[in-house]
């Protein structure tokens, strides 16, 4: 029942800055290429935990959004609790990458409920073209490893 966090090292990454921090459990990070992060943890979540995670992490998509369909998102996965210097666990995310729109933002998000403790991480990356989302998303697993409960 102890809630997951999000570590807060984006803001020490090359080119990024941090915006507000942990407001409302969301903080938010510019990068000077135009990319935008925002990273969330939310307690109080039980009332979406299903069978196992998986489940419960596609109950989460699916408040957020009705027409998230469980076929669009895929499995990825970010560092539990690792430092950026060396080959740490990993923990399984579903991810949502819709397509661009023409002139649009390229974007993704990468989300997980955790039912047991009744806490989900989200964490949207938005950027102006696939290339830099790539390289946005490489600092993210980087530089934002989820962080265990300290129970």
């Amino acid at each position: 029942g102890v809630p997951v966090g999000i570590s807060d090292g984006l803001k020490e990454a090359p080119g990024w800055k941090a915006g507000s921090r942990n407001v409302a459990g969301e903080s938010r990070y510019t990068k000077a290429d135009g990319c935008l992060v925002a990273a969330k943890a939310r307690t109080n979540q039980n009332a979406l935990a299903r069978a196992d995670d998986r489940e419960s992490t596609i109950a989460l998509f699916e408040y957020l959004d009705p027409s998230i369909l469980p076929g669009y998102l895929k499995t990825e996965t970010l560092q539990w609790g690792a430092s950026q210097e060396g080959p740490g666990r990993a923990v399984e995310v579903l991810a949502l990458e819709p397509a661009p729109q023409p002139g649009g933002r390229a974007t993704a998000v990468l989300a997980r409920l955790f039912g047991t403790a009744g806490s989900s991480v989200y964490v949207s990356i938005s950027c102006p073209d696939a290339a830099s989302l790539a390289s946005a998303r490489s600092d993210v697993v980087r530089f934002l490893p989820l962080v265990p409960p300290a129970g």
